[in-house]
């Protein structure tokens, strides 16, 4: 695209629009018509600087109805581009008293951030075009600022919002099972960034199936893509979000039921399978919006189902060092300092992810008259996991060892043990991950000066639905050989007859584990605005206060059979112990190791009691809870005076915070 047409782009803020009674220029009314409907207009203003027509619309009109009464009488037509709405003249106009003029190009100058009030709306279902749109954004606005609109969230294959994300500069994902996780920026990890819904903070659910917390990590995850209009992501500061951010504030904006030009409902299906398996995947979603016939009353809804079956292997090799500062178990003598060892258990894993997420928006818009508008906005969002994961484990402890390295890497590329220490295991959980968010604003609009009192509540609850149950089997006394080249497992073999009972030794371990994290974030506060047009000069002055409290809880219970219970089990036979329900089958390994594995439920097939009573002094060690209350408050001016924008901002915020927790006291007791 040519200079000349990246000064034509522009967007128009959000202003209700008010009826007009008497006849105006028609470059009057288009522009009053781009600020209304927030869409991008450009036409040649020396056609249309004396032709007036009657601005006066019905409530019940849409864009294109508007145009046509306007435009066909003068001989002009209009057409949708990339860039907006480009309005062209089919034949010579007669102009009252028009006097001979050069062509010139009318813009409709910014004076707002253009997605974070725009409509994208018509952006829905050309790819090409969102991106154009997101791109002039981009251009546009004042610092580093990037977005995703309409269809660049709908198109893509993402199977969350994560994955759609990707195509933002400078944003990477973090990945679990294949899946986006998290998301990075500005160089920085996910704990460093700040989501929000429509500039408000959410709360974020929590790890629960092992002992890692993430804090404000939040989970994509557990989103549909599909659910937000457009999403913005602020890489530079700006006055007017919630502090908290240090990388990147990931803005999720929902649409705005009103702008949407008429009724619709639209429904796409979609199935997959795992490969060789017969279970389908669906995925369902739904999104509909209808309005009164006055246009007074609009609401959206959005419905989005899925389910994913997902099977995963894995060579588990946890930690690995140099050797001179490896643990005395791990240090090899016979090799060099330098020489890479592992510094933990490796392992084969095949891990069973059986996952239901459903999540759901609706908004609704009550314009009760010119100058007062009331919003309200519903989400939610909940995730089931069942986990079912097989484990081969071996010790590799330097005593019982040899190892040969390969030079070239400096790493080792073969071990022998024997007497091995190895173990089979199963672990089963069921998750549960659920968010809920409520917003209410309502806006008061004066012409220049624009009102807009909100409140926000967001509660996330991340649990163990069913007790994390861990069973581990150790395996009777025999040699192991591991052996790597390069980035492959040639051979991971042990000397026993793995498929045989008469393998395995005893039952080593039995453990239930109950987590539960809840998340809160109430917020209520005032934006203002006030905004003043004066020939080629426009500037605006936003103010604003918030009142933010934030809760943070999270509670562990762990039960394990003791010592002597486990040695009092009976002994192991074909009661305890099933073959594996799929080989283990990887490219990455040559040999294709079969082994028997823990049966589903022992606890309950041979009545073992194992219930949670009192918190142990580990439980309490292992629970706490952090609370933030905060006051905020902001000021933001901008001056935009022809191709010259200013910008000026300042936020100030007073945070109190409380823990309450247990901590080890002087004479080793929890306190």
């Amino acid at each position: 695209m040519s200079p000349f047409c990246r000064n034509l782009l522009c967007f128009a803020i959000v202003l209700p629009f008010s009826c007009i009674a008497k006849e105006e220029s028609l470059g009057f009314c288009l522009n009053h018509l781009a600020k209304h409907y927030d869409l991008p207009l450009v036409y040649d203003q020396s056609k249309l600087a004396d032709v007036y027509v009657d601005c006066e619309l019905s409530t019940d009109n849409t864009i294109e109805n508007t145009l046509a009464h306007w435009l066909e009488p003068l001989g002009l037509r209009w057409r949708q581009s990339e860039v907006g709405i480009v309005i062209d003249t089919v034949e010579p106009l007669q102009r009252q008293n028009a006097p001979a003029t050069q062509a010139t190009i009318e813009e409709v100058t910014v004076v707002a951030d253009p997605v974070r009030n725009a409509s994208t709306q018509r952006f829905q279902h050309n790819y090409q075009q969102a991106a154009e749109y997101a791109r002039k954004n981009k251009h546009n606005a004042v610092g580093e600022q990037a977005s995703l609109v309409g269809a660049m969230l709908t198109q893509l294959p993402a199977e969350n919002l994560a994955e759609a994300l990707q195509v933002v500069p400078g944003v990477s994902v973090t990945r679990d099972r294949g899946e986006a996780l998290n998301v990075n920026a500005m160089g920085l990890g996910a704990e460093y960034q700040m989501v929000l819904l429509n500039g408000l903070r959410v709360a974020n659910t929590e790890n629960v199936r092992n002992s890692n917390q993430y804090g404000q990590q939040f989970r994509f995850d557990t989103l549909s893509s599909g659910l937000f209009s457009n999403v913005l992501v602020y890489k530079t500061s700006d006055a007017r979000l919630p502090l908290g951010g240090i990388g990147a504030n990931i803005d999720l904006r929902s649409a705005r039921p009103l702008e949407f030009e008429h009724s619709a409902m639209n429904i796409g299906l979609d199935v997959a399978a795992l490969e060789g398996d017969r279970n389908v995947q669906p995925n369902i979603s739904m999104s509909a919006n209808t309005m009164s016939s006055d246009r007074a009353i609009a609401g959206v809804f959005k419905v989005s189902y899925e389910n994913r079956l997902q099977r995963q292997y894995q060579f588990e090799s946890w930690h690995w060092g140099e050797n001179q500062g490896a643990a005395t178990d791990y240090h090899w003598p016979a090799l060099p300092d330098s020489t890479l060892v592992p510094t933990d258990g490796l392992a084969l894993t095949i891990e069973n992810e059986d996952r239901t997420r459903t999540s759901g928006l609706a908004e609704m818009t009550w314009q009760l008259n010119d100058t007062v508008q009331l919003n309200g906005l519903w989400f939610h969002s909940n995730t089931d996991f069942a986990f079912d994961e097989h484990r081969l484990a071996i010790n590799p402890l330097s005593a019982y060892g040899q190892a040969t390295v390969d030079e070239s890497s400096g790493q080792i590329n073969q071990f022998y043990l024997s007497n091995v220490d190895a173990k089979t295991s199963r672990e089963e959980s069921q998750l549960n991950y659920t968010n809920q968010t409520m917003q209410l604003t309502a806006t008061l609009d004066m012409k220049s000066w624009q009102v807009s009192p909100f409140f926000s509540h967001s509660a996330a609850t991340s649990i163990t639905k069913k007790p994390i149950s861990r069973v581990h089997v150790k395996l009777a006394p025999g040699n192991a050989l591991v052996e790597f080249q390069g980035n492959a497992i040639h051979r991971f073999q042990l000397s026993q007859s793995l498929g045989l009972v008469e393998s395995y030794s005893q039952i080593s371990q039995m453990r239930k584990r109950l987590t539960e994290v809840r998340n809160r974030v109430d917020e209520w506060g005032i934006d203002s605005r006030w905004q003043a047009t004066e020939q080629d000069q426009t500037w605006w002055v936003e103010l604003g206060f918030l009142h933010s409290k934030q809760r943070h809880q999270y509670q562990r219970q762990d039960v394990s059979l003791s010592a002597s219970a486990l040695s009092a089990l009976p002994s192991l036979d074909g009661r305890w112990l099933e073959p594996l329900p799929e080989a283990f089958e990887a490219k990455f390994i040559s040999n294709t190791p079969y082994w028997l594995i823990p049966k589903r439920d022992l606890f309950q097939l041979f009545d073992i009691a194992l219930p949670f009573s009192d918190k142990t002094e580990s439980d309490l060690l292992n629970s706490y809870e952090v609370s933030f209350e905060s006051i905020e408050s902001y000021f933001k001016s901008n001056w935009h005076y022809a191709e010259f924008e200013w910008q000026v901002g300042a936020r100030y915020s007073d945070t109190r915070s409380a823990a309450l927790g247990t901590r080890l006291g002087d004479g080793g007791g929890a306190r």
